[in-house]
Parts: structure tokens; sequence; C-alpha cells
């Protein structure tokens, strides 16, 4: 294959990998399926200096560009944000373990902030951002937008995790969520909420979830 060929084949296999749309479930991009090759570019040869290359390409968008990757035995796998429920206890001093399963997305670096509900957001860094970015775009002449971003950004602290998977999560945001020491962390998806076991389990039984099920249908959000 010469330069030009090699020059336009990555850039198909790079515009359709920024392109992709990775939402509602578990994408797999299995590295070695047999015919991956002709799923991508149908009809081209591949040499294996090319399949060599597009390799490499695609390793490092998905490994090193977008930390929801993680490379393992030939499979790259998108884990589509935080799921699952977790019961842990918080010490006098504050100080919370966060599950291995979401550090492996948060990094040892994150943000709580105060939440919706009477609990704590939990973000990563890169979405932290985007919540950031989105409420830079809105009118600072508009009360209400004003009282939020106050909300939100004014309670955020940066949290680092210990030697051993915990953070220190500052008083006034154990006050906000009522947190004195059975804790509740849920995943949604793009943020993690920290719960009050107490409190989570009174929103929870009060949830009817086949009505909201239906109300939600009818709005046309729908699983």
């Amino acid at each position: 294959m010469g330069k030009n060929s090699l020059f336009f084949m990555l850039k198909i296999v790079w515009k359709s990998i920024r392109n992709t749309r990775f939402c509602g479930g578990i994408v797999f991009y299995k590295k070695f399926e047999p015919n991956y090759k002709k799923h991508l570019i149908p009809g081209l040869k591949w040499s294996k200096m090319t399949i060599k290359v597009v390799k490499s390409v695609v390793k490092w968008w998905f490994v090193e560009e977008n930390h929801h990757f993680r490379h393992s035995k030939g499979v790259l796998c998108m884990l589509m944000g935080f799921m699952g429920e977790y019961n842990h206890t918080i010490d006098t001093k504050g100080r919370l373990i966060v599950p291995s399963k979401y550090r492996e997305k948060l990094g040892n670096e994150f943000v709580v902030t105060r939440g919706i509900d009477d609990c704590l957001f939990v973000y990563a860094q890169d979405e932290w951002a985007k919540v950031m970015d989105k409420l830079g775009e809105v009118r600072m002449t508009n009360r209400k937008a004003r009282e939020f971003t106050r909300y939100l950004i004014g309670g955020a602290t940066e949290v680092e995790t210990d030697s051993q998977g915990r953070i220190l999560v500052p008083n006034f945001l154990r006050d906000h969520a009522k947190i004195v020491k059975e804790v509740v962390l849920v995943g949604m998806g793009s943020h993690i909420e920290i719960w009050a076991k107490e409190k989570y389990d009174e929103v929870m039984s009060a949830t009817n979830i086949s009505e909201l099920a239906e109300e939600l249908d009818e709005t046309g959000i729908w699983i």
C-alpha cells in the first residue's frame, strides 16, 4: 500500500472513530475479531504494516485519549459511565472509601460538590470540566442561573484518594447531605451520588418505579 492510500485509510479510520456515538450501553471493540478489517473499510486490501498502524491508532484513541476505555485480553471495552450501588461507612474524620470500580474511572483526583435531593455529586475531572463549560454559557444576568452556579461551583472541592482508596469529605458537604456514618454511593452514568443511607432508603422507598417509568415513557424517555 502506498503512502497516499495509507494516509487516506487512516483519515477514514480517524473520522470513523471521532464520529462514533457511544451511548446507551456497553460497546466492545474486538481487536482480534477475524473479520474486523472489512468492517472498518470494506474492499480495502490490508498489508501487515497497515494493520499494525491501524491497531496503534485505534489503541491510542481508545486507551490514551478516552479514559472510559480499557484494553484487556485483546478487547477494548468501554464502560458507559458509573453504575451500581455500594454501601460504606464514613469515619469521624470524614474519610470515605471510594469503590475500586469507581476509582478506575475517577483517577486519584476528582471533584465532590453539593448535589440535588440532599446528596453529594462526584465528578471525574474531565466530566467536571464539561459542567463548568455549560455553566459558563449561562447568562449571569439570570438570577436563577447565578444561584445554581453558586450552589454547584461554590460547593465544589477537589479531593484525592489516599493509599487505601479513601477521600476526605469536608464537614460542610457532610452537613449538606446529613451524612453521619452509613453511606450509599450510587453510579449515575456521568457522575456518582453520595447519600446518607437513611435518606437514600427513604427516597427509594417513596419512589414508585412503575408510575415513574410510565410518566417518562409519555415524555419520550424510555429504556
